[in-house]
């Protein structure tokens, strides 16, 4: 099992909790710890997954219950979009699977961004988490270690996890998974 940091105990069962994917196997991994380990039978789980969008406006898709939620300030085709739902409905398999939650509590949210950068993916995410009244977010790490990390920053390159981990208004969970 991988390591977690964080800065409080998990939260409470009804409490809403946005719980951040990529492509990764980082991300299937941390979505494993957290239905194993985090999450509760009672909680709202936003899966979300940053997708590289532009500046155009979109209005929400559908907010309701187990549904799909898109919004923000930049807009993916329809094609991205198709791919990204289908993709949170396997990872959603994937929770429900290890037991952490409710199908009706998982809502997939496709999340355009108005750029792929790590601060702007990180950005998108604190700021569905503040929009959304999170009590948490999960995120998964990479483990660049502290010198690629400082490196990259020094470039405008940085962590997701570590730009959320700074500017997210909730409790943030980091999970690195084992090497």
């Amino acid at each position: 099992m991988g390591q977690s940091s964080s800065t409080s105990a998990a939260p409470a069962s009804s409490e809403r909790v946005v719980l951040a994917v990529d492509d990764s196997a980082t991300a299937v991994d941390t979505v494993s710890w957290a239905a194993k380990t985090l999450l509760h039978r009672g909680q709202e789980v936003h899966l979300v997954q940053v997708l590289d969008g532009s500046l155009a406006s979109q209005a929400d898709v559908n907010s309701g219950e187990g549904g799909i939620m898109a919004g923000g300030k930049a807009e993916v085709d329809a094609n991205t979009l198709s791919t990204s739902t289908a993709y949170l409905a396997k990872i959603r398999d994937t929770l429900l699977a290890e037991g952490g939650v409710k199908p009706a509590n998982v809502k997939l949210v496709p999340l355009p961004s108005n750029t792929a950068t790590s601060g702007d993916v990180g950005r998108t995410i604190s700021d569905y988490a503040a929009e959304h009244q999170a009590d948490a977010v999960v995120v998964g790490s990479r483990g660049l270690g502290a010198f690629r990390r400082r490196f990259l920053g020094l470039v405008g390159l940085g962590s997701v996890s570590d730009y959320v981990a700074h500017h997210a208004p909730c409790t943030v969970f980091i999970h690195r998974p084992a090497a």
